[in-house]
């Protein structure tokens, strides 16, 4: 019956030309980070940014997603990521409210949670020990409230959202190919050398690219720039997305996004990321057990990844030396995580309720806490923590609630649904095992799960269905 009333987000398309222009950008980006275009790359860039705003709202999302996971940086633009969210804001203000008379939009209640932990944390800037630290952080919390905003006023409708869980995916995907890319040029590429040429206190990007193992240097696939951990953790989520397409998709379209699904987790692999390893893994054991119960056929794209991965980490001896010296890591202290956990409970525990303000754990200490829970515990107290695992909370509330709309159990937006859950489950796991305080991208995840269910609820109303248990 809902299917009838309502198309499948797998069967959602993205639209040709759309699709053609954001290649377009992202071999632009691409071939600037490879070698130097002067101002034009920039400059298409841009008036395409502009053109897929202007022809869709939702495109803008497409763009920012396009960013994250192109280094795109070497287009030579200041803030990038600003720049982008600023074009569909104005589109948005000066166009669709004055001319087009737009409603404004229903916001919910993950953006409620999300902004009233940046509202707690504007506060306790009042006693944080190096306010020019803390706002450097604060001004991240800020961008991932506005994009959250920008999400949710964007994307109002299912197919808009089904499109951007599939360039999501396809982007993260093609990812892989920039890496290689900078992997065989090494400190021949553009980028390289204009990173090379930034000086910032205390960090060298090249330290980032290498790593000792049984004394000799091993590279990571990663380009100039990318932190390991945090490539990683960008991944989890449309790892898990995909796997779920690559599940429900049907004919050749099922080929097509395990090759993805194939692609993103050798990124993740080739980051030597032992984190994103095990968040992987705990993607791999959800997906399987839960789409095992689905039937043979939803499995094998799953069984078919993993196997891949496996003859991977076989080939490539660096890698299974490193994922599996995880147990001699642990038990020397976890590369000093342990330390530093214990250091963040303690001072937690000098403030349990309102924390110590925002960074001051970088303050004392001059390192992070390797686990953003306890970071954040630590920081703001337990007001602060229990605002932030709401957000998540509400997210994965509402993506398990998305059953509730159906009659038919096997319906595939259902089936769909728990791989955006297992995805959050994994990148919640991942966090935990890093500072990851550059919020945007994880409250986006937070903000899409949650998108299906309010509207696939809405648009099911306007059919007068009003499903099994309506959730309010």
């Amino acid at each position: 019956m809902e299917r009838q009333l309502i198309a499948t987000i797998s069967e959602t398309k993205i639209r040709s030309l759309d699709f053609s222009m954001l290649i377009i950008m992202w071999l632009l980006i691409f071939s600037s980070s490879i070698i130097d275009l002067g101002l034009l790359p920039a400059t298409l860039f841009v008036l395409f940014n502009i053109v897929l705003v202007m022809r869709n709202n939702s495109n803008s999302l497409l763009v920012l997603l396009l960013i994250y996971f192109t280094p795109s940086a070497s287009l030579g633009i200041p803030r990038v990521f600003v720049c982008s969210t600023c074009i569909a804001i104005c589109k948005y203000f000066f166009i669709d409210l004055l001319f087009k008379k737009t409603k404004l939009p229903r916001l919910n209640y993950v953006v409620y949670t999300a902004f009233l932990f940046v509202f707690y944390i504007t506060l306790t800037l009042f006693i944080v020990p190096n306010i020019d630290l803390a706002f450097l952080y604060y001004q991240k919390y800020i961008e991932g409230l506005i994009l959250l905003v920008v999400f949710f006023t964007m994307v109002n409708k299912r197919e808009s959202l089904g499109i951007i869980f599939k360039w999501w995916v396809f982007v993260a995907g093609l990812s892989l190919l920039v890496r290689l890319a900078h992997f065989y040029l090494g400190e021949n590429s553009h980028l390289f050398k204009s990173m090379s040429e930034i000086e910032v206190p205390a960090f060298n990007f090249a330290d980032k690219l290498t790593y000792n193992i049984s004394g000799r240097n091993v590279y990571r696939i990663l380009w100039p720039g990318e932190e390991p951990n945090y490539t990683s953790a960008s991944l989890i989520f449309p790892f898990a997305v995909a796997l779920g397409f690559s599940s429900i998709s049907k004919s050749k379209m099922k080929y097509f996004w395990t090759t993805i699904s194939c692609m993103i987790f050798i990124s993740i692999l080739t980051t030597h990321s032992r984190s994103g390893f095990l968040s992987a893994i705990v993607i791999f054991g959800l997906s399987g057990l839960f789409f095992l119960r689905s039937g043979v056929k939803t499995i094998i794209p799953i069984v078919l990844v993993f196997i891949a991965s496996i003859i991977l980490l076989f080939i490539m001896p660096d890698i299974h030396e490193r994922i599996f010296g995880i147990n001699s890591t642990i038990v020397e202290g976890a590369s000093g995580r342990f330390l530093l956990w214990k250091l963040g409970l303690d001072m937690w525990s000098e403030s349990p309720l309102w924390g110590k303000g925002l960074t001051a754990f970088y303050y004392q200490y001059n390192d992070a806490v390797h686990n953003t829970y306890i970071q954040v515990l630590a920081e703001t107290g337990l007001i602060g923590f229990g605002l932030f695992i709401m957000v998540i909370i509400v997210s994965l509330r509402a993506s398990y609630k998305l059953k509730t709309l159906y009659s038919d159990i096997d319906n595939p937006d259902i089936q769909f649904s728990r791989s955006l859950i297992f995805g959050n489950i994994g990148a919640s796991y991942m966090i935990s095992t890093l500072t990851y305080q550059d919020i945007s991208l994880f409250w986006l995840m937070c903000g899409s799960c949650a998108s299906m269910y309010f509207l696939t609820k809405r648009d099911l109303k306007v059919f007068g269905y009003t499903g099994q248990n309506m959730f309010c």
